[in-house]
């Protein structure tokens, strides 16, 4: 990271920057154990994380475990060089025993009060595999109930593409040799590489999938409880993850730009001890720098500078385990304009 400390840059803050708090509603990285806390609450006063086997069919292999959502490390390489830890994802199997379709797996949150327009949800995904075997998702939403059995979730916020039927011998990553269930395909179309590697080295047949970022605005739903549901509705296909499931509530909706509220900036956790996730949405290609400045307004680190950045989700891991503790603001510079978030380094 480059150290820079110029007058010029205090001068800029000074005059036009205003720093946005964004509080954390909910967050869940299924790094604890959560099969003590997970369970059915069908009346809809639960407080608890709900993981739903609905269609009762048999995984293949016969592990108990893959009928519902799970804690899997299947989609990491190695430890966080930085925290030591191992990431630990939310996963579910569409791959049942007979190749029987119909699977029907449901991670529910627990209700969420959204009192004003500003709320947002962050999560990441990914398939195990790709483009052949890959599965798909729904994200849905319910106002007041999360009895699904009830039908209580009926919105559909986002859906992501599963593989459906295989074009000739199934040994290519071209889409074209695939068909798939309408949706949102992995890594844009597999375009971005970023969230896709090669199985294996020397392997041009299949894609491992990375965790990928995507987020949705909540605020239809201002001025009710809602509950949030992951719907893994592939059928035989394999595996799928998703973690860092975040809600986050900005600054009130009025004093929010337009461009501030689509550009969907987030900072996590906060405070933070070793490293903070950042995620954005660009609209469309941009110049990005992203700058960190201490609560006097002077420049600590320069993160990048002038990056040309595709339009879509980002997602950058901080390391900020060598930073002394104090309150800093995260400065995200897009075509020249300034958005900032406030945190706390431990």
């Amino acid at each position: 990271m480059k150290h820079l400390f110029t007058s010029a840059f205090v001068l800029l803050l000074s005059a036009g920057l205003s720093a946005q708090t964004v509080d954390t509603v909910l967050f869940e990285n299924f790094q604890t154990n959560v099969s003590d806390f997970w369970g059915y609450f069908p009346n809809g006063n639960d407080t608890t994380w709900l993981s739903i086997d609905e269609d009762g069919l048999t995984p293949n292999g016969g592990d108990e475990t893959e009928q519902r959502w799970f804690q899997s490390q299947f989609f990491v390489e190695a430890e966080d060089t930085i925290t030591g830890e191992t990431n630990i994802c939310a996963a579910s199997l569409s791959y049942m025993e007979d190749f029987l379709p119909g699977n029907r797996n449901w991670l529910i949150t627990p209700p969420i009060q959204v009192t004003d327009a500003s709320y947002t949800l962050h999560w990441k995904s990914a398939p195990f595999q790709l483009p052949r075997y890959m599965d798909g998702y729904l994200v849905m939403a319910a106002e007041n109930s999360n009895n699904l059995y009830e039908g209580a979730f009926t919105d559909t916020l986002f859906q992501v593409a599963s593989m459906e039927t295989i074009l000739g011998d199934g040994e290519s990553i071209a889409l074209d040799s695939f068909t798939y269930t309408p949706g949102y395909i992995h890594g844009d179309d597999l375009s971005n590489w970023q969230y896709l590697r090669l199985w294996a080295e020397g392997d041009s047949t299949l894609l491992r999938g990375y965790l990928e970022p995507h987020s949705v605005s909540l605020a239809q739903y201002a001025g009710k409880t809602i509950y949030l549901a992951f719907l893994h509705n592939a059928d035989d296909d394999y595996y799928l993850a998703v973690d860092d499931i975040l809600v986050t509530r900005g600054a009130a909706s009025s004093a929010v730009s337009p461009t501030e509220a689509a550009l969907r900036f987030v900072t996590y956790p906060n405070p933070v001890a070793t490293s903070m996730n950042v995620m954005y949405r660009l609209q469309e290609n941009a110049r990005v720098s992203l700058l960190l400045a201490d609560q006097n307004g002077r420049l600590v680190e320069t993160f990048f500078a002038t990056q040309t950045q595709n339009a879509g989700e980002q997602n950058i891991t901080l390391p900020l385990h060598r930073l002394p503790a104090g309150a800093y603001q995260l400065i995200l510079q897009v075509n020249e304009k300034n958005f900032t978030r406030t945190f706390i380094k431990r």
